[in-house]
């Protein structure tokens, strides 16, 4: 046996393909240079990430020092009276604000950061014909606000947050009800004036009224556009025409102290031959003497003049100067309120239902073009001192879908505005366009074609001073409303017909107590003398679109009563005594006014159609006060009064 040193050492010998195990100095060297890289990346990442920090965190401080500026701005306690008020304290900053940790800063001018904050702020309008921004007049009715916080971050790089907004000019008294429930505050509306207005209606300069010239367009109403009344009454002055001759196609007219100037629009009216009136465009004059237009070559000279005079076309446009026209027109102060609505027709076919009065397609029954509607107070006193009715029997037309052309360019002189477009535009005389993405903002609007001169150029009448400008779209408008004889070449499919009218009332001056300011009575519909009222099928009567929209129990002056009471503003609501949708429908003396149910959104019955008689004839037998239906049957105890059969009874607008 071998022994046991021989054993030891045969085991313990290494083999021969064995090796030592460690690192190299070089490894170690390679090592430790790649870890220094990570290390060194890893501080610049630290580094960066805590000056982003820093700046976010000074980026937060100074969002919210904007933010609270501009909650200052809002915090006015009235428009120009109070401790800080709208007209007054709502204005640009004369120098920046200082903001700085405290305690160097103290409140409330200190931040929360460890840099300085520099806040200013700017108050500004815009120019209605350029649309540059501009300093704000104290009684603005917008006001827009702009504030810069600037600060520098401790890498030295320059800062800003910058905050925009508009701050309207309502009254925070009117605001009272969003926590006490006593007022509705006053919300702006489609063109930022009353809901009440009639939409077409322009905003003139200054921003703070509008004006509208209803048909058949001899009287210009000029409406607050804050409360939505009536402030003033404007009308063409007529100049006497004391002789007119003709030399060719030029017409020279005497009217003596005329303030007419090259290019305005004016009406010629009392000359014979009937050539010589119309509308016209003046294309020159001898100032407060005479003027030139064109006429066919045709008519005899001079002219036979019994009362023949000329007036100026008034043509509303965006930003408009009524004191412009100077002499040509006349202005007077008034307050008055609107009441309007809509008269349709169903006088053919089926006997009227709830479901085919409401989309009545007749052709209308001409009104009276000397008053299509009556205010009478007889029955309940306290009328109207004054009140001016205007009807215009309209039908909405359509035109074959046209795509936008592109516009070269647009000129505007002597108020004739000629158009360029890139390529073959194919409109005509008449046809309505909208001109829009101009660079000058004064030449979009939609208007009617005066001449089209090539296929790439047409022209407008657009009142306003000489520009020019390139680019934007003109388009073909697709739906139009217009009166019931006019023929618009390019627009033959009718959606509807009817007559739209509207009333301005003046209230009796002399009314006190409650009924100060307040008008009351019961609009009637006035015949053109073609047709009359009755209880046969050769004669009509006349429904009123009648129910409790409002869904309170009652019928108000807004939800069309037979007697309108107390109509006057009310200060706890959002109206200005206007008075719109109050609808009718006439149909055969012998149909029955239809009847329906309140409206059932639940089960798909989106729409009230029930209507009452309103008018059949002068005795008013048959006249009914509004009421409500509890189910088709409508009789009996079906059939539930809503509206008050005292005439002493006050309703206020919206109660």
């Amino acid at each position: 046996m071998p022994s046991a040193w021989n054993y030891i050492m045969r085991h313990s010998r290494p083999e021969g393909n064995a090796r030592q195990a460690g690192f190299t100095l070089v490894e170690a060297l390679v090592a430790l240079l790649v870890m220094s890289f990570g290390m060194l990346a890893l501080a610049g990442f630290q580094i960066a990430m805590s000056r982003n920090s820093d700046v976010a965190k000074q980026r937060s401080e100074a969002v919210r020092l904007a933010q609270l500026k501009m909650e200052d701005l809002r915090s006015f306690d009235g428009l120009n009276s109070g401790t800080f008020t709208y007209e007054t304290n709502v204005v640009s900053s004369t120098t920046a604000e200082t903001i700085c940790p405290a305690p160097t800063c103290t409140f409330p001018l200190d931040s929360t950061t460890n840099t300085t904050f520099a806040r200013s702020w700017n108050v500004y309008s815009i120019n209605p014909t350029t649309g540059a921004a501009v300093a704000a007049a104290a009684a603005n009715l917008q006001k827009w606000i702009e504030v810069r916080v600037n600060w520098t971050d401790r890498a030295g790089e320059a800062q800003r947050v910058t905050l925009n907004s508009i701050i309207a000019r309502n009254d925070p008294i009117e605001l009272k009800g969003l926590v006490g429930d006593a007022a509705r505050a006053k919300t702006r509306y489609p063109k930022n004036r009353q809901i009440n207005i009639p939409y077409p209606a322009v905003t003139l300069s200054g921003g703070n009224n509008s004006a509208f010239i209803p048909p058949p367009g001899t009287s210009i109403y000029v409406f607050n556009n804050e409360t939505g009344n009536v402030q003033r009454s404007c009308t063409p002055v007529p100049f006497t025409i004391s002789a007119l001759t003709r030399i060719g196609t030029s017409a020279t007219a005497i009217a003596t102290g005329h303030p007419f100037l090259d290019g305005d629009r004016v009406t010629v009216a009392g000359a014979t031959p009937a050539g010589y009136n119309g509308d016209f465009v003046i294309s020159s004059v001898v100032t407060g003497v005479s003027f030139r237009y064109t006429v066919l070559n045709s008519l005899a000279t001079p002219a036979s003049l019994s009362s023949a005079s000329v007036r100026r076309i008034v043509t509303l446009s965006e930003g408009l100067d009524l004191s412009a026209f100077g002499a040509a027109i006349t202005c007077t102060d008034i307050n008055a309120y609107l009441l309007s609505g809509a008269v349709r027709f169903k006088i053919s076919g089926s006997a009227p239902d709830k479901d085919n009065v409401a989309d009545a397609s007749d052709l209308p029954l001409l009104l009276s073009s000397a008053g299509p509607i009556v205010i009478d107070s007889t029955a309940t006193g306290n009328g109207p001192s004054s009140y001016s009715c205007f009807a215009q029997s309209q039908k909405v037309i359509s035109a074959s879908n046209q795509a936008p052309v592109d516009i070269s360019s647009v000129t505007r002189s002597a108020s004739v505005v000629t158009v360029t477009t890139s390529g073959n535009h194919g409109y005509q005389m008449g046809q309505r366009v909208s001109i829009s993405e101009t660079a000058n903002f004064t030449f979009i609007g939609s208007f009617v074609i005066d001449t089209v001169p090539t296929s790439t150029t047409f022209t407008f009448f657009q009142e306003g001073a000489a520009a020019s400008t390139t680019g934007g779209k003109a388009a073909l408008i697709q739906r139009i409303t217009v009166e019931q004889s006019i023929s618009v070449p390019g627009y033959n499919s009718t959606v509807s017909r009817f007559i739209a009218y509207t009333c301005v009332v003046t209230p009796n001056p002399s009314l006190t107590g409650a009924n100060a300011g307040s008008w009351w009575g019961e609009a009637k519909l006035v015949t053109d003398g073609s047709w009359s009222f009755g209880a046969t099928s050769s004669t009509y009567k006349v429904c009123r679109f009648s129910g409790d929209y409002l869904n309170d129990g009652v019928v108000s002056n807004t939800e069309h009563p037979r007697y309108y009471r107390q109509v006057k503003p009310d200060p706890n609501y959002d109206n200005s005594g206007t008075i719109d949708n109050q609808n009718y429908v006439v149909i055969k003396g012998n149909d029955d006014c239809p009847t329906d149910v309140a409206a059932d959104p639940v089960n798909g019955d989106f729409v009230n159609a029930s209507t009452v008689t309103h008018q059949t004839g002068a005795s008013g037998t048959g006249v009914e006060l509004s009421f409500k239906c509890t189910n088709l049957s409508c009789s009996g105890a079906n059939k539930v009064l809503i509206e008050p059969a005292d005439l002493a009874a006050s309703v206020p607008m919206f109660k």
